[in-house]
């Protein structure tokens, strides 16, 4: 995948409208603070195309430990979005 994990937080953050930049922690682990919803979400590349996802609350500007983890394939984004939007509601 381009740009590795900071690339797919780019995309991801641009299919859902947030207006958020990706903090960069290398090529395969990326976060987006999503202030707009006090929220975070925690996006790590693993072998055979597969994003694991971390998500929790911003407490006071920072993010607090994972309130809920899924994973998704990075090769088909429609169903990345949708376990997105399943682990934003178990939040």
């Amino acid at each position: 995948m381009d740009k590795g994990a900071y690339g797919l937080a780019l995309r991801i953050a641009q299919a859902r409208g947030w207006d958020c930049r990706p903090q960069d922690f290398g090529a395969s682990q990326a976060r987006l603070l999503v202030e707009s919803e006090q929220r975070w979400l925690g996006i790590t590349l693993a072998p055979d195309d597969l994003v694991l996802l971390a998500a929790g609350h911003v407490v006071d500007g920072t993010p607090a430990d994972p309130g809920a983890e899924t994973s998704a394939m990075s090769t088909d984004m429609e169903s990345l979005l949708a376990e997105l939007d399943l682990l934003w509601q178990r939040l």
